[in-house]
Formats: C-alpha cells, structure tokens, sequence
C-alpha cells in the first residue's frame, strides 16, 4: 500500500513538473537571487527544472530591492525556453546567460540595460527578432553569434563599438543598420553572414576590423554616410572586404 501511495506522488510531482511551463517572478522557487551592490543578480536554480520551462517573467524586486542583472550563464541551456521578460530595473546581461536557448525566439532588451555580455544570446538559432533600447553602449564579443534565424538589426547609436565575431554566423541576416555614434566594428562582426545584403555604416564609424564581412557573399550594397576618402581611410590595409569588393558602395547615405 505504502509502495502504491508512493508511486502516486511521484506520478504527481512528475505531471507537475512536465505541465508547469511558466515560471513567474519565484512562484516555484526555480530562480534564485544573489545580492549584489545595489540590488540583486538572477539566476536559474535548478538546471534539470528549467528544462521543461516554456516562459520566464524575472521580477522587477526581490526582498524590496530591484534586481539589477542577469547572472553569468543564468539561462544557458535552457532549450525549450520561448519567452523571457525582462524588467527594465535590469542593467546588465552576463556571458553566456541565454546561450543555447534554441526555443527562444525573439527578445527585448528593455531601456535600462546598459551591457550586454559576451556569448549572451550565442547560439540562439530561433531567435528572429532582437530589439535593443537605446540604453545600451556595450555589446559583447559573440553576444549574437550563430542566430540563424536572425534577419534584421538595427544598432543603437549608444553602443560604442560592435565588439569581434558580435553578429558571426548569423546565416539568414540580411540587413543591418548600424545608428551613428558607433565608432568601431571589431574583427569577424559579420563573418560568414551569408545572406546579407546590405549594411548602412555611419561615418562615426573609425575602424572596421580584420574579415569583419568576409564571406558575406550576397551582399550588394554599402550605405556609407561619409566621403568617398573617408571611407578609403576605414578600410585601406584590412581584410575588412573579403568577397564584398563587387558591391555598390554610397556615399553620403540619407536614409532615402
């Protein structure tokens, strides 16, 4: 009898488990909070649990203080995860914190979050759609690589540089703005983006890295709001045009 009660209520727990998708702020004690100097850092507690989760809404406070960041690797793995809200009390999003959530398909960075960790969203290979607040100035190395899903991105003239392989295999990209105020685009940015047709470059933009579009091999046209010298500065001496030496460039873009 003893045996049967048992297996009753690890039957429940199971089911439990499977059906409750959605996490909410702590209801089910899956998030655990680290204090840090002006609130809180959030992250997953239990790795196996998060598994099956579908949906995570982070809080704004916890123990009435704001939670200020997203852990390193907080949500690294979880797969089947398709929906993360995040508060705009959030500042910074550590390495690695979503990396490998395939299920998760499109992501706002609230106005708030100033720095967006390395690897933060590597491998996201469902993630079609990413909007970033005006908030943000750092964006870190490989923070996007691997979105395959990924086909457009604007970046925030807030950000000061494009960091190294930030957008690398991102395949099914084909347009990016990149908003004045951006004054480097680091070595790999666009590697191997091999979809993309056209980028707009501000001519706040000083560097352009080593292979930063390489084997961008569809790409037709290059929005320069700049002279025709100062772009022949940017590049002259980098790998930066490997397989785009055939596209149009124009210069002084308007927008029009």
């Amino acid at each position: 009898m003893k045996k049967i009660i048992r297996f009753g209520v690890l039957l429940i727990l199971m089911t439990a488990l499977v059906s409750c998708n959605k996490i909410a702020f702590d209801d089910d004690g899956v998030l655990e909070f680290y204090p840090t100097g002006n609130g809180y850092v959030v992250s997953i507690k239990d790795k196996e649990y998060a598994k099956y989760m579908e949906e995570i809404e982070i809080p704004y406070f916890y123990k009435f203080k704001p939670v200020v960041g997203i852990g390193e690797k907080a949500f690294s793995g979880c797969s089947n995860l398709k929906q993360i809200t995040i508060p705009s009390s959030v500042e910074t999003i550590g390495d690695y914190a979503f990396e490998g959530c395939r299920g998760l398909t499109s992501i706002t960075v609230p106005e708030g979050v100033t720095s967006i960790g390395e690897a933060a969203f590597a491998d996201c290979k469902g993630l079609a759609s990413v909007r970033l607040a005006d908030s943000v100035t750092s964006i870190g190395e490989a923070a996007f690589a691997g979105c395959e899903s990924l086909t457009g991105i604007t970046i925030p003239g807030s950000v000061t540089e494009i960091s190294n392989d930030a957008f690398e295999y991102c395949t099914g990209l084909m347009e990016v703005t990149i908003e004045c105020g951006i004054t480097r685009i680091g070595d790999y940015a666009f590697h191997n983006c091999e979809n993309l047709t056209s980028v707009t470059i501000p001519d706040s933009v000083t560097i352009i890295g080593d292979h930063a579009f390489a084997y961008c091999y569809r790409m037709q046209n290059i929005n320069y709001c700049g002279t025709e010298a100062e772009w022949e500065s940017i590049t002259k001496g980098n790998r930066w045009n490997r397989f785009v030496s055939s596209c149009t460039i124009t210069y002084n873009y308007d927008g029009e």
